[in-house]
């Protein structure tokens, strides 16, 4: 009787051992496999995203603000959103609009170029003379902006090509920004950018960067 007891014993710890071994083989299997359909639906995201970024830059045209002063108070709205709001609080709408229509220009600085798809307008970027951090070196891009619903899509890069190219044929041989994080100074380090230093604007710490031209 014992030596039954003992058998039943045995086929029991062994059903039990291959039920645990089969659990942790479709654990495996089956953690693999939402892994890597993970992994695939993050690789298809990433290609859209690239596929959208090139029929978006077709579709976008990059202009002087000067031939399209009526875009001015939408934009002023999106520099808000964008930049002024988180970075320059207490410069009002009204402000950041006449700020536009002071860069009317497309020979003399400052000027701006904006980015438009069809008749919307959903960037911008400016050159300025000098600024205040640094009146002494020329010229500076300022104001890269664009439209929360097409960043990541190749628009600023679009804005710096054309405003790096501007410089150049204005006989710059460097060009200036100030970035106000990290992530910026690595953003801007893609086009050229290096860091010069740091310094301060309205009390925050901000990295300036020059290019060669």
């Amino acid at each position: 009787m014992a030596d039954i007891i003992n058998l039943n014993k045995k086929r029991k710890a062994k059903q039990r051992l291959e039920k645990e071994k089969q659990a942790s083989e479709n654990r495996i299997k089956f953690g693999r496999t939402k892994k890597e359909k993970l992994l695939a639906k993050q690789e298809n995201e990433r290609n859209q995203r690239h596929l959208d970024g090139h029929q978006l830059e077709k579709d976008i045209k990059i202009a002087y603000l000067k031939e399209y002063p009526e875009v001015i108070p939408t934009l002023a709205k999106i520099w808000h959103e964008v930049l002024g709001s988180i970075w320059i609080a207490d410069v009002g709408i009204e402000q950041i609009e006449q700020g536009f229509y002071d860069e009317l220009n497309d020979s003399t600085l400052p000027l701006t170029f904006i980015a438009l798809k069809g008749s919307q307008v959903i960037g911008a970027i400016s050159l300025h003379k000098h600024d205040e951090i640094k009146p002494d070196l020329t010229p500076w891009l300022e104001s890269l902006v664009v439209d929360k619903t097409y960043q990541n899509q190749g628009v600023g890069k679009m804005l710096i090509e054309k405003i790096r190219q501007k410089a150049r044929d204005l006989d710059f041989k460097k060009l200036y920004l100030f970035a106000f994080t990290p992530a910026l100074v690595n953003y801007y380090a893609q086009f050229g950018f290096k860091l010069m230093g740091i310094d301060r604007f309205k009390e925050q710490e901000v990295s300036l960067m020059e290019l060669m031209l």
